[in-house]
């Protein structure tokens, strides 16, 4: 792990193969409550850690996700007049709140909306954003804990559960696959 001061916002990378996780934070105060937080883009890069090679290399696990990904982004178009607002903060009420810059703010969360669902990643790091942002990202598990979910063939086909509790449930047969993959290795 190597932790370096930013002066502008917190972000970070996972080296998959040496194992290794840089964070940048931010040592002042963020110009956008809408960007992650040094603990999220922490949690976030060991998530890449934990999935990146099953994604890589398990086509029906990609496919699975492909159509969870795929999923999530028609549900935030249909219910969301401008879908970046996915990201910002809400009142009890559901009405956008702007806790620093108003303009700081929605520009944060158009980069975010781009960056997890949108074309800014290249497509072999799609699925692996995706994932990594609907674990860890505090606006994403909020939004699809409450977001009814499809059946999907061979995996979660309980219509009645929630997005959100696929996704985990990806995350513990990723788990469950590395863990025979090490215990065969």
């Amino acid at each position: 792990l190597t932790l370096n001061k930013s002066k502008v916002k917190s972000d970070g990378s996972a080296n998959v193969t040496q194992n290794s996780i840089k964070v940048n934070y931010n040592r002042f105060r963020p110009r956008s409550y809408s960007e992650q937080t040094s603990q999220e883009v922490y949690v976030h890069e060991i998530v890449h850690i934990l999935t990146r090679f099953v994604i890589k290399n398990d086509s029906v696990f990609r496919r699975r996700l492909e159509k969870l990904r795929s999923q999530v982004i028609k549900e935030i178009e249909r219910t969301e007049a401008r879908p970046y607002e996915v990201f910002l903060h809400r009142d009890a009420a559901g009405q956008i709140i702007y806790r620093t810059n108003k303009q700081a703010e929605i520009e944060a969360a158009k980069e975010q909306y781009e960056y997890v669902f949108g074309n800014a990643v290249p497509a072999k790091f799609r699925l692996d954003e995706f994932l990594a942002y609907a674990l860890t990202n505090k606006f994403i598990v909020q939004k699809t804990e409450s977001m009814e979910s499809q059946k999907i063939p061979l995996w979660s086909k309980d219509e009645n559960k929630r997005v959100t509790e696929k996704i985990i449930e990806f995350f513990a047969e990723v788990y469950d696959s590395m863990k025979e993959f090490a215990d065969i290795a």
